[in-house]
């Protein structure tokens, strides 16, 4: 019999996999509050070393670093920028992910999750400084189009482009130093670091313009559809309908039964800064079969302001409804999709009705 105990760790071709999973796990149950100023100390430091890192390994690669004590080992320095840019891009897609449905803005996780992957075990195709320079572009936009919003207690357009500003202001001083550090002519190396730079800003930028990044800080703590609702005096009251097994798990839609004249009610709790205000629309909207488009019903909106951990409550209802496909998006005030509830609205009866508090 095979002697698993005895399987040596450190040359098996899983460490780097289990490393990956290890770290990866560590963020979703470390991370806390995007707020959380610890948090945003480390990551700020993963940013400012990451960049040091790079500049070092640059430097190294050219010679233009002479320090004895740093050519000991260059290599731990090629290391170093993998290890905290995929840091970086661990915690962003746990605060993204969280941020956000992910039907809204599945490619902009999608993206986050491949430079994650890449980053991790593609160390020596990433090594190309040039290349190096885009991800950090990418992790240092990532990073200010939150943090400033969490800071000042704002968000919108000119937040994000301000935020924007901000990171590259950050880049320019790589690029800066990372120029001084290599043998080639300085113009044609600075035009290729801009053009690396450059490329990923217009690219988040229309990202951002298209609807395609989640609009953190905000993030949807929970959204559902019932059919009876109250107010407490600890909060609120839904009921419930239990269609089933079946209906626990298709996680795309809800069945939702329905009768003429009875409202649907839709509550969603969402999580903003403490302090911050916010708009939130709750977007109704119905599926038209003969067009295959999704028609604009009603949208209903209400002030909001962020803090407490299990989001800002609020429930719209609606009663003139008719049987089908419906959906409704939780939205801030630029037409951001925080979150999405589809449902199908049916006159089948439930097998029970039950009260949840929230």
């Amino acid at each position: 019999m095979r002697n698993f105990g005895a399987m040596n760790l450190k040359n098996s071709k899983f460490t780097p996999v289990l490393i990956f999973v290890a770290g990866f796990l560590w963020d979703v149950f470390t991370l806390n509050r995007i707020d959380n100023p610890v948090d945003n100390l480390i990551l700020g430091s993963y940013l400012m070393m990451a960049g040091v890192s790079l500049v070092v390994s640059h430097g190294l690669s050219t010679r233009k670093i002479q320090h004895a004590w740093l050519q000991k080992y260059p290599i731990i320095w090629n290391y170093a920028v993998q290890f905290f840019l995929g840091g970086l891009f661990s915690s962003y897609v746990v605060y993204y992910f969280r941020s956000t449905t992910i039907s809204s803005t599945l490619f902009f996780i999608i993206l986050m999750i491949v430079l994650l992957l890449a980053n991790e075990f593609l160390p020596r195709r990433l090594g190309n400084v040039y290349l190096q320079t885009a991800l950090f572009t990418i992790a240092s936009f990532s990073y200010f189009i939150y943090l400033i919003p969490v800071l000042i207690k704002k968000m919108g357009t000119i937040i994000f482009l301000g935020s924007g500003l901000v990171s590259l202001l950050f880049v320019m001083m790589l690029i800066a130093m990372l120029v001084r550090m290599t043998h080639e002519e300085t113009e044609f190396s600075r035009r290729k670091l801009w053009f690396a730079s450059g490329s990923v800003y217009v690219g988040i930028l229309l990202l951002y313009f298209m609807n395609l990044i989640p609009p953190i800080p905000l993030a949807a703590k929970h959204i559902g559809a019932y059919v009876g609702y109250e107010r407490t005096d600890s909060g609120y009251r839904v009921q419930e309908a239990d269609m089933g097994f079946m209906n626990k798990i298709r996680f795309w839609e809800e069945s939702v039964p329905h009768e003429n004249g009875k409202p649907v009610f839709v509550f969603a709790s969402v999580f903003a800064p403490t302090g911050m205000e916010f708009s939130i629309v709750h977007h109704w909207q119905q599926y038209d079969e003969q067009t295959e488009t999704w028609k604009s019903i009603d949208r209903i909106n209400y002030r909001a302001i962020g803090g407490r951990d299990g989001g800002y409550r609020g429930v719209s209802r609606k009663t003139a409804l008719s049987a089908g496909l419906w959906r409704v998006d939780i939205e801030d005030d630029r037409g951001f999709v925080v979150a999405r509830l589809r449902m199908q609205l049916t006159d089948e009866r439930p097998q029970e009705l039950y009260w949840v508090d929230y």
